[in-house]
């Protein structure tokens, strides 16, 4: 329990700063900057994801205290593997950044600066992989909490100080980020370069990831497909109003269902491999039950108070656009986080990564092709329904192949619990008045609807529900 409450602090604090930056930097930054802003994380992300995510998520997979036990081992050629990833996401960077902001700013000031942030993606991920790896779990916590709230720091500071512009954020934010990845790096490299050879590791590595690399493509680019179509058509103005939604609705939710990936993800694997298929499923099943009962009523919440938390974390050039996207926003990660932390799971328990490429294809291709459309037509709304029906339609595609290869054992009893315990925190919400949109106010509506929706679900257990639940569902449904 300590491990999985370390490595989910570890994903969640460097997620919550950057969500606290949106929040700060949209104050500090003109639109149009705040924009680029947004637009350079998304560039750095993208890059980041198609050309190291696949390595990554290999070296995990084969990487791990199991495998390693009669170490130690010579870590050069991984991290040489990494170095040369990251290398290749730093290039692509450039013509990226030249075809999307040259007509809006200085694009090699913008590229230098998002590079820094590719840097140390690829610096971090190395030693945090490492950590992982070996079953240090405080080790990545502390690397995860230290690098965001560093960075964090390192922007706010030198942005209220000098000058408040993108290149100001960016390049102290981004530097320090890469500052302390390598630094971290230059620390554990020499002592994981003595040992047996792993250099037959990187093969069997790239022999197993190598389908992820497609899969990465597509995500990255059904990830990036609003913001970049709001750019190309509308301009940095229009991308940071979006990003005001998109903080609200979907990173809050994306911080929550990665955190618990994060701490399941080892085991969903271990269970497949050391007690075979029914108990994987059976694991399985549980773990997208869990993501369900912490994921609805966070997506239900968020859309209920979306006018006030708008009014709450942003100034008012950002009243008016952003509350509209904001549950559209959190249903779009709702559907992401099924997906790619709960189904997917599937694929990589089964070693059978190539089957996911299907799965994002079909996604990708709906909601790059219908959000150009739409965003045509109805402007920023038109993005986030895009970004909706292509994660929508790859959820269902992957859904519809897990049940053949590795049917997962929902508990439907508690499922069913879940619906009704949000449906009763939604009136909840509905019914409580939100006179004033500060802070407390704020505060007073979120502990409603969190204190309905666990009582509901404590109430429903005190009552006996689950009989009665089994028993209206009969043998359609599979309980616990």
């Amino acid at each position: 329990m300590k491990l999985v409450l370390a490595y989910g602090v570890g994903t969640f604090v460097p997620r919550f700063c950057a969500l606290l930056a949106i929040f700060v930097y949209s104050r500090l930054l003109t639109v149009n900057d705040f924009g680029l802003y947004v637009l350079a994380i998304a560039i750095g992300e993208f890059s980041d994801q198609v050309t190291s995510n696949w390595f990554r998520v290999g070296f995990l997979r084969f990487y791990h205290p199991g495998r390693i036990a009669d170490g130690p081992y010579n870590l050069n050629s991984l991290f040489k593997f990494y170095a040369y990833c990251t290398l290749v996401g730093t290039a692509l960077v450039w013509p990226i950044s030249f075809i999307m902001v040259r007509t809006h700013t200085n694009w090699v000031a913008f590229a230098g600066a998002t590079s820094l942030y590719v840097v140390g993606n690829g610096a971090v991920a190395a030693c945090v992989n490492v950590f992982r790896g070996e079953g240090r779990a405080f080790a990545f916590a502390a690397m995860e909490m230290l690098r965001p709230l560093g960075a964090l720091a390192a922007g706010v500071t030198a942005t209220v100080l000098l000058v408040p512009t993108f290149r100001t954020c960016a390049y102290f934010g981004f530097g320090c980020h890469a500052a302390i990845g390598l630094t971290v790096l230059a620390r554990i490299w020499p002592a994981r370069g003595q040992g047996a050879s792993t250099k037959g590791w990187v093969t069997e590595i790239v022999h197993y990831a190598w389908p992820l690399f497609f899969s990465c493509l597509l995500i990255a680019l059904l990830n990036i497909s609003d913001r970049s179509q709001l750019q190309w058509l509308l301009g940095p103005n229009a991308v940071a109003l979006y990003a005001a939604a998109y903080a609200v609705g979907r990173q809050p939710i994306d911080v929550l269902l990665n955190a618990i990936n994060v701490g399941s993800f080892t085991e969903l694997v271990k269970a497949f491999d050391a007690d075979g298929p029914t108990a994987g499923a059976a694991m399985l099943g549980k773990h997208i039950t869990i993501l369900l009962g912490l994921g609805l009523p966070a997506v239900a919440g968020v859309a209920a108070l979306a006018a006030p938390i708008v009014h709450t974390l942003f100034d008012d050039r950002y009243w008016q656009a952003a509350p509209p996207l904001v549950p559209l926003a959190a249903g779009m990660a709702l559907l992401a986080g099924l997906k790619s932390f709960g189904f997917d799971q599937a694929y990589y328990m089964l070693r059978r990564t190539g089957v996911q490429v299907v799965t994002l294809l079909v996604g990708a291709a709906l909601g790059i092709v219908a959000g150009f459309l739409l965003v045509r037509s109805m402007g920023l709304v038109g993005a986030a329904y895009g970004a909706i029906l292509g994660n929508l339609s790859a959820l269902v595609v992957s859904g519809f192949i897990v049940y053949k290869l590795l049917p997962p054992h929902l508990i439907w009893s508690d499922i069913v619990k879940i619906l009704f315990s949000v449906t009763l925190m939604v009136l909840a919400l509905h019914a409580y008045p939100v006179a004033n949109f500060d802070l407390w106010s704020l505060a007073g509506a979120v502990a409603v609807g969190a204190g309905t929706y666990l009582l509901s679900l404590v109430m429903l257990d005190t009552l006996g529900a689950h009989r009665l639940v089994r028993r209206l569902a009969g043998s359609r449904f599979r309980t616990s």
